[in-house]
């Protein structure tokens, strides 16, 4: 029993003199295997920290300074100036090679020539551009100018619309339209048949329809109004037009037939140069009636 209260003594003796050596509890913060000397201190991470801060702020202020330092050293602007203006023509030597490569460039200062000068290629590209512009413009002008537009030939399907359409044409002294009135090839084989349709053909010149088409026009003086179209059982088509001074008068375009649902003119009227041939090759009845 006393030899276990002899060792428990020791024990606590022990104890006493580990916890009484050790250092505070804040340094157990730094690393395990740094070397010191023996009975130094070691310092915590917190007073590590705090001269890691210190070192960091004085050399900022160091910094600070010598920055300051530089800004008075340098030579002022306006003194460069009446420097380098000084009739001796002596140079600037106070000023330092480091400072003159900080001071602004005369290259980057904006350019005092005329503005035509510097965008002298930009305008040269836009005075072509439009050069080509209105000779493609002159060029597309002129071409549809002397373009023939095709003609539209007109299709009456009944003698009041055939008959405004050659009083149209007359007073025009339209040859163009005047011939789409006629018959065609095809029209003509079908009224006619292939035989006397080659011979009418042969005879109907565009000589001979600019005459008929030229002696309507005369019959059409200026003051001639239209009134109605009339249609006699011998197919012939004749106007009824008013002259100037009021008094009617009856004008025969010539002889129509009827092509499915459409009239044509077949022959001009009497007095034209194709009337007297057409005459020797169509009789009345190679006219289908209306």
């Amino acid at each position: 029993m006393a030899s276990f209260l002899l060792l428990l003594l020791a024990l606590v003796l022990c104890t006493g003199q580990s916890a009484a050596g050790s250092p505070d509890p804040g340094l157990r913060a730094v690393k395990a295997g740094t070397k010191h000397a023996k009975g130094t201190k070691r310092r915590t991470l917190e007073e590590w920290r705090q001269e890691r801060m210190e070192a960091r702020a004085a050399a900022a202020r160091a910094r600070l300074e010598a920055d300051r330092t530089a800004r008075e050293a340098a030579p002022d602007p306006e003194e460069a100036q009446v420097g380098e203006a000084d009739p001796e023509g002596a140079p600037d030597a106070a000023v330092p090679p480091s400072q003159s490569a900080s001071m602004p460039d005369k290259v980057s200062q904006p350019s005092k020539e005329p503005i035509f000068r510097r965008y002298l290629r930009e305008l040269q590209a836009l005075i072509a551009l439009l050069t080509l512009w209105l000779i493609a413009r002159i060029y597309t002008q002129s071409h549809t100018k002397h373009t023939r537009k095709p003609h539209v030939r007109p299709s009456p399907i009944s003698g009041e619309e055939l008959g405004r359409i050659l009083y149209g044409v007359g007073r025009a002294n339209d040859v163009d339209t005047y011939r789409a009135l006629f018959l065609n090839g095809a029209e003509a084989m079908q009224i006619l048949g292939a035989n006397k349709a080659e011979r009418y053909l042969s005879h109907r010149s565009l000589a001979a329809l600019a005459d008929a088409c030229e002696q309507l026009a005369q019959q059409l003086p200026s003051g001639t109004s239209y009134v109605n179209t009339e249609v006699t059982p011998s197919h012939q088509c004749i106007l009824n037009v008013a002259n100037p001074d009021g008094s009617g008068r009856r004008i025969s375009v010539g002889t129509i037939a009827e092509v499915g649902a459409v009239l044509r003119l077949v022959t001009p009227a009497t007095g034209t140069a194709l009337r007297p041939e057409a005459l020797a090759i169509l009789d009345s009845d190679d006219i289908p009636p209306l």
